[in-house]
């Protein structure tokens, strides 16, 4: 195994780490942390597949834009469920009305999803 493949699954193996505890307390999870267990699966497989196509050689832009829409949208929601401030809530709004505007903006301007996604990385 070269060092590039090692790192792939070493970071595939942390990606599973809260799937199985997800997983492992399912029954005690409230609504909100199922989301987030369902997020996690989703994190997962998504790390997993991206990182056999890089090893195959494969863009794996596209999924990597996806999965920043709906990793931003999880986690977005969650903070407002977990928030009571109303200043905070109002705050992630107008963030995410901004991003929501840059990453489709962007995307209509590029008329491709596979291509590096500039606005993305303000979350960074």
């Amino acid at each position: 195994m070269t060092p590039t493949e090692i790192g792939f699954l070493i970071s595939d193996i942390c990606a599973l780490a809260p799937v199985i505890v997800g997983c492992w307390f399912y029954k005690r999870l409230n609504f909100q942390r199922r989301i987030l267990l369902y997020f996690f699966i989703y994190a997962a497989v998504v790390e997993l597949t991206n990182a056999l196509m890089a090893i195959n050689e494969i863009s794996n832009i596209w999924s990597i834009n996806i999965y920043m829409f709906i990793e931003y949208t999880v986690l977005v929601w969650v903070l407002n469920k977990w928030v009571k401030e109303i200043f905070s809530r109002w705050l992630s709004i107008i963030g995410s009305v901004i991003f929501y505007g840059f990453w489709f903006g962007y995307f209509i301007m590029q008329k491709s999803i596979f291509v590096n996604n500039a606005p993305a990385t303000l979350t960074e």
